[in-house]
Parts: structure tokens; C-alpha cells; sequence
């Protein structure tokens, strides 16, 4: 047996075997929100995906009978979840193949780039910095991680071709894998598309300068065949049951409302420590300190440092002036691996680079993976904690809604989601969670509400905080008060006959 073909079968032992591998203990070990590890630890979020995805595996369309204001591609992976297991535990076995096909996705693209070490590397990296900000795991980012790989990767080969060889022109089948991906984050959460959307703007000005019409031209056409690729069969499944209206609002009138209307505080303002924007933000903040090791190494910036920096500087102004969710980054990781890449084939090369190159680059490189790992370490120190504060709130819910009958019909108004997955009950009301707050960062939505409300009689209602809900007088004018909690203040009410 030949050392090449030794080779070639390690590498098959490492992708079928070891990253399946990785795959499980990434998701056993910190998907606190489905992981059979965990028990009871229902967090927000992703309980209302799971809610509106059993709804829809039950027969009951999204946005018509159970709404949130996301696209359609995350209630969907928890249908799928909930077809494999019909629980929480489903979606726990999605995951896992999903980022099984994250891992697949990356090893496949950086193979054709660089050595079967340097690929590991790479993947374990990417692996530990997904962890920091997996919050739980079932997040809107996950399910279009691996579209996001190849995007960036497509981004990454033209920059380098335009740095050595000055090729300009940029391939149309690249473009089509942007229209995807564009597609399914405007069919999830559209933020997801930042990097994408700045990748686009650096791409189309290159060949606007330089005045490739032809080539501008078809990767607009390629773009749009991926779009739609992705939209059209959504499109049409929603249109057909006469709820794309709602669906669109839903995915992008309410959300284009809610960025208007709501007002967004700097990251040091929310209580989170500004270290954190390091372990958080890692993915695009490694771009500058390789711009810097460069600049201070060659003297002089190259092609490919100014359109990464164009790319992620942009992200990183938004991010910092946003709410600064860690999740909301799982969609830009991909852009790690080009810095790592970058400084990894740099400082290891022993031709032509200069010692003092390599030794600064060492260090820029170093100073990333210390980072992860620093985030890494945090994150298993705190992550068990995360959403205890709410526990007592959830168990006092829970204890209440188990006074409906098993037979009787129920919604929760301004209650915590997971009393639905307590209970095993699906909500009588399409508005069935967090309305107050969806109505105060969307005043279009008060009057759904409030019709929903006015139409759908389910026959017990448990509410918070009812002195200020926006459908009180509707609740007191039909219901009558089964009990009352005044320490969590919550109410069971049941309909009058």
C-alpha cells in the first residue's frame, strides 16, 4: 500500500467516521434546548419553533394557525424533527445531521484549498467557535450553515484569483449559489444575509470599475435562477393554501416594520460585557487582525485584505449597534476560515517568507485561536446557567396550565412557550406567544391580534400581566377568572357558556 493511498483512507476514516462523530458530541453536549443531556431547560426561542413545526406536521399551516415573525425554513426543519420523533428529541437528531452536513460542506470546500491537517484544523475551530454562540442549539442560523460554507468559499476563490492572478471576472455558477442562500435567509431570518449582501456590493463595484457588463450581467441571471430555486417552491406551497400574504408579512413587511420602530442600544449597554463582542464576533473580528499582521509584515495592503475588510467591516458597525444575540452570527461563520486560512499557509511556509513574516503572523494566528478557545472555555463554564432565571416563572406557568382539561382548547397571552410543550397542547389561538411585545415593536400587528382574539374562542386562556394586555377588555368582557397567581402575576381564565 502506497503512503498516498494511506493517506487517502485516513481521510475517509476522518469524514465518515470522526466527523459524524463531532457532529453528535457538538449537539449531545451544547444543544442544551433538544440534547437527551438536558431535561426541562425549554428555552424561548426555540420552543416556539418546535411549537409551530408540530403544528404544521399536525395539519395546521404556519402563519395562518400558529405565527411567528420568521420564515418558513425553521418551522420546517422542526416538522422534519418532529417526523423522525415525535418530540423535542426529533429535532435533537435534525440537528445533528444538519451540522453533519455543515462539516461535510466545510471539509469539502477546504480540501480543494489546502492539506488534510490544515483542513482539520480548520474544522475543529470552526466547530468550538459555533459553540460559543449555538445558544442552545435549533437556532434560525443552523439550517442554512452549510449554504452559508459554500457562499463564502465561492467569495473566498475569486478574491484569491483576483489577488495573483488579477482576474477580475467572477464566475456566474458562484452567483447562483448566492441567490440560494439569499433566498433561504430571506425564508428564515434575512439579517442572516449581511456578509452575503456586502460580498455582493464588493463584487458588483469590481466589475462595475472594470466595466465587465457581460460578466456583471450573468451573475445577475445566475443569482436570480438560485433565488429562485429556493423561494419559488415555498412560494408556491403557501400560495396554494392562501397564506403567502401572510407568510411574506410575517418574513419581511412586520420585520421591515419592527427595524423601523424599535430601538436598538450599543452592545455595552445590554448588560454583556464587552470581552464578550471578542468570543461572539471572533469569526469577522479574525479579518482585521490578519489585515493588520499583513499591513505590518508586507507594508502595504494587497487586493484581498481590502475586500475582506469591505466585507466584514460593515457586519461587525451593524453588529455592534444591534442587539447583539450571539446567534444571530451563526450564519457569518464561514468567514473564519479565511484569515485562518490566509495566516496558516503564511506562517508555516519555511521558503520564501521572512522569520520576523512568520513570527507576526504566528502570533496574529495565535491570538485568534486563543480567542475560540478562551470563548470555548467561558461558554462551558456559564452555559448551564443560561435561562435558569426564568425556570421558577416557567415551572409557576406550568403548574397553572395544568388545571385545563387534557380535552379542553387553550392559549397563553404574554406567557413563556414551553407551557405548550408541558402540557402537550397546541395553541387555540394563532398569536399564541409573546403578543404584547410583537404588537409594541409592530403596531400593524395590535389589530391581527386583537381580531384573532375576537374570532378564535378557545375555552381557557391563561394570561400575564393582563392590566396592560393589549386584548384585555376582550378577555374580561368573555371570560371569568379561574384563579390567580398574584406573585407571578398570572391569571386562568375559561370562557363564559
Amino acid at each position: 500500500m502506497t503512503l498516498q493511498s494511506l493517506r487517502k483512507s485516513a481521510e475517509y476514516i476522518i469524514v465518515l467516521l470522526l466527523l459524524p462523530v463531532l457532529a453528535f458530541l457538538v449537539q449531545f453536549l451544547f444543544a442544551r434546548w433538544s440534547s437527551p443531556l438536558y431535561s426541562d431547560n425549554f428555552d424561548f426561542d426555540q420552543s416556539i419553533f418546535y411549537v409551530i413545526g408540530r403544528a404544521w406536521h399536525d395539519g395546521h399551516l404556519p402563519y395562518l394557525t400558529a405565527w411567528d415573525s420568521k420564515g418558513p425554513i425553521i418551522f420546517l426543519a422542526n416538522m422534519l424533527g418532529y417526523c423522525i420523533e415525535p418530540n423535542i428529541r426529533g429535532v435533537f437528531w435534525l440537528q445533528c445531521i444538519n451540522f453533519l452536513l455543515v462539516l461535510w460542506a466545510a471539509w469539502l470546500c477546504l480540501r480543494r484549498v489546502t492539506t488534510v491537517a490544515k483542513t482539520m484544523v480548520c474544522v475543529l475551530l470552526f466547530s468550538a467557535a459555533y459553540i460559543i454562540i449555538s445558544s442552545g442549539g435549533n437556532q434560525v442560523g443552523d439550517y442554512t450553515l452549510a449554504l452559508s460554507v459554500f457562499t463564502v468559499f465561492c467569495t473566498y476563490r475569486w478574491s484569491v484569483a483576483l489577488q495573483q492572478g488579477g482576474v477580475v471576472s467572477h464566475p456566474a455558477r458562484y452567483a447562483f449559489f448566492y441567490g440560494l442562500f439569499f433566498a433561504a435567509c430571506l425564508l428564515s431570518r434575512l439579517t442572516n444575509a449581511m456578509v452575503l449582501s456586502t460580498s455582493i456590493m464588493v463584487i458588483v463595484l469590481v466589475l462595475v470599475w472594470h466595466r465587465r457588463w457581460q460578466n456583471l450581467l450573468n451573475n445577475a441571471i445566475a443569482f436570480l435562477l438560485g433565488f429562485a430555486c429556493c423561494f419559488l417552491p415555498f412560494a408556491l406551497y403557501f400560495y396554494s393554501n392562501d397564506v403567502f400574504a401572510e407568510m411574506w408579512y410575517a418574513m419581511f413587511s412586520y420585520n421591515l416594520e419592527y427595524a423601523l420602530h424599535s430601538h436598538p442600544v450599543a452592545f455595552e449597554q445590554i448588560g454583556v460585557p464587552v470581552v464578550y463582542m471578542l468570543f461572539y464576533f471572533i469569526c469577522l473580528l479574525a479579518v482585521p487582525i490578519w489585515v493588520l499582521a499583513e499591513i505590518v509584515v508586507e507594508r502595504k495592503g494587497k487586493v484581498i485584505l481590502w475586500v475582506w475588510l469591505a466585507i466584514t467591516l460593515p457586519v461587525l458597525v451593524w453588529l455592534s449597534k444591534s442587539y447583539a444575540n450571539a446567534n444571530y452570527v451563526i450564519s457569518y461563520l464561514p468567514v473564519l476560515f479565511v484569515p485562518v486560512l490566509q495566516l496558516m499557509d503564511k506562517a508555516m511556509n519555511n521558503g520564501a517568507e521572512k522569520e520576523i513574516g512568520r513570527t507576526i503572523r504566528r502570533w496574529a494566528l495565535a491570538s485568534i485561536v486563543l480567542i475560540v478557545i478562551g470563548g470555548f472555555a467561558n461558554y462551558v463554564r456559564v452555559f448551564r446557567s443560561y435561562g435558569q432565571e426564568g425556570l421558577p416563572l416557567q415551572e409557576a406557568q406550568r403548574q397553572m396550565a395544568a388545571l385545563i382539561p387534557n380535552n379542553a382548547t387553550m392559549v397563553a397571552y404574554n406567557c413563556m412557550p414551553s407551557v405548550y410543550i408541558y402540557n402537550q397542547k397546541l395553541p387555540a389561538c394563532r398569536f399564541f406567544v409573546c403578543q404584547d411585545w410583537a404588537i409594541e415593536n409592530g403596531a400593524s400587528l395590535r389589530e391581527k391580534v386583537r381580531n384573532d382574539y375576537e374570532e378564535t374562542m378557545a375555552e381557557w386562556v391563561m394570561v400575564s400581566d393582563i392590566d396592560h394586555c393589549a386584548v384585555r377588555d376582550i378577555l374580561m368582557h368573555r371570560y371569568r377568572i379561574v384563579k390567580v397567581d398574584k406573585v407571578n402575576d398570572l391569571m386562568l381564565m375559561k370562557r363564559l357558556k
